[in-house]
């Protein structure tokens, strides 16, 4: 105890002797007598750049964003520093690639990625896995071949380092919302297929009576159909919804053939369902449906129709019909 009140006591008094009081406070001479204190830091100085004016596009201004929201484009910015321009150049690529990437990858819990590993295996054939595998595999392009719209980089040197300069290098790149979707597809079916579960696509129910105001059953009867397999574990569906997101579907100088074409081409699904609808004027209402298998070759693909059928309801009852149709679909074996 003694030590500690001695200890205590040569403390203060050491504060007294340096000029300060037991408030802590410094004498006005101790502080006149001071060297005055530069509080100027020097800052990194710019020595040298691509262009004088640093583009915009850099710190995604509100300018940026809304000219690429209007032509339906995401803009991504790469970044990167290094001691060279071409290291700082391959960094900010690859911090390009990583900001994609991150925008279209699709979270799967470890648990089912586990069980998936552990239990399945993929019994298709070895034409359709290769094909299958190479189709949506396709998503890493959009990684891998991006088209650069604008670089930008400048040679910063750092006062307080000696001989420091380093280069900061700006990559900008725009991606059509339309390609991001399709690659965000591609990637989730992956998974999907990995899992040997079958790829089914659901078109939109096209509407032939020609009656504007019943143009929204085109995606409620599709969504019906999607519906109606979400139970069965063994099958993923794109809806109709997500179709039109990466395909051009309704437009009209496409006929079915070319059309069933870009779905192989983008998707490779084991099956297509799709269909039309009509309301006579007796209100009686009819629904055609036709399931097309895919089969697949070493270059190439054919159908064979599984299904192809038309129910109606005379007294123009859709939620009986409604009925009908999930029926019907469930007893289909894709």
């Amino acid at each position: 105890m003694k030590l500690i009140v001695i200890m205590v006591n040569i403390f203060v008094l050491s504060l007294v002797y340096c000029g300060r009081g037991p408030t802590g406070t410094l004498s006005d001479d101790i502080v006149k007598k001071h060297p005055k204190v530069n509080w100027n830091i020097p800052k990194p100085k710019k020595i040298d750049a691509s262009q004088k004016t640093k583009p915009k596009w850099i710190d995604n201004s509100n300018e940026t964003l809304d000219a690429t929201n209007k032509n339906n484009k995401i803009p991504f910015v790469g970044r990167g520093y290094s001691d060279t321009k071409e290291k700082a150049k391959e960094s900010a690529l690859n911090d390009l690639r990583i900001s994609i990437s991150d925008y279209i990858s699709v979270e799967i819990e470890a648990e089912q990625e586990r069980k998936s590993e552990s239990t399945e295996t993929n019994n298709d054939s070895s034409q359709s896995v290769s094909y299958k595998s190479k189709t949506y595999s396709n998503s890493d392009k959009i990684i891998s071949d991006i088209k650069i719209n604008a670089e930008y980089w400048e040679l910063i040197a750092y006062p307080n380092k000696s001989n420091s300069q380093t280069y900061h290098y700006f990559i900008y790149a725009e991606i059509s919302q339309k390609d991001l979707d399709l690659a965000r597809l591609q990637k989730k079916i992956q998974k999907e297929f990995q899992k040997n579960k079958k790829i089914l696509v659901v078109t939109p129910f096209i509407n032939e009576s020609k009656l504007a105001y019943l143009n929204y059953l085109e995606y409620s009867i599709s969504e019906l159909v999607t519906e109606a397999y979400l139970e069965q574990q063994n099958i993923f569906t794109i809806s109709a919804i997500q179709l039109t997101k990466i395909l051009d579907y309704k437009n009209s100088s496409k006929n079915r053939d070319t059309l069933i074409k870009e779905i192989y081409q983008n998707v490779a699904p084991d099956a297509v369902i799709s269909g039309s609808f009509t309301i006579d004027n007796t209100n009686a209402i009819n629904i055609k449906l036709t399931v097309d298998k895919f089969i697949y070759t070493d270059k190439n693909f054919s159908t064979e129709e599984l299904l192809s059928k038309t129910i109606t309801n005379e007294s123009g009852d859709l939620f009986k019909l409604e009925d009908d149709l999930i029926n019907l679909v469930k007893s289909i074996d894709i």
